[in-house]
């Protein structure tokens, strides 16, 4: 007889409070280095990754970032010494173009493997869900 195991709760679906919230999974509190390069304008931006989840991340840059609609980018995300290389676009700017949503785009399973790994490493440090 096999045993079912419950999926945890940073992988599961998640049902935002508010009716038009459009997170797919929870978001969680982090601190982690981040560089955000838009590979058209050929720009490097570099910050501290303040949340993650699954699907994204958002990304406090120490400089303004260019005003590119849905920019093509790459982002690369270390926490705990863990490095992660990831492709992704720029979903909204905000805080003087400052903080920036970034969603995890064109993710293979071993990517996603890798984005979980970041996202269990952080659940076991007790990072709060926002």
């Amino acid at each position: 007889m096999e045993r079912e195991t419950a999926t945890p709760e940073y992988i599961r679906p998640y049902v935002g409070a508010a009716p038009d919230d459009r997170r797919r999974h929870p978001r969680l509190r982090s601190k982690g280095a981040a560089e955000i390069r838009f590979l058209v304008q050929k720009v490097r931006v570099s910050g501290v990754m303040v949340e993650l989840s699954m699907s994204g991340c958002s990304i406090d840059c120490d400089q303004p970032v260019p005003r590119v609609n849905q920019a093509a980018v790459e982002v690369c995300l270390t926490i705990f010494g863990i490095r992660v290389l990831l492709g992704g676009v720029i979903r909204n700017t905000r805080r003087q173009e400052r903080r920036v949503g970034i969603e995890f785009a064109q993710v293979t399973p071993r990517k996603a493997e890798q984005i979980r790994h970041l996202v269990h490493e952080l659940m076991e440090n007790d990072a709060p869900i926002v």
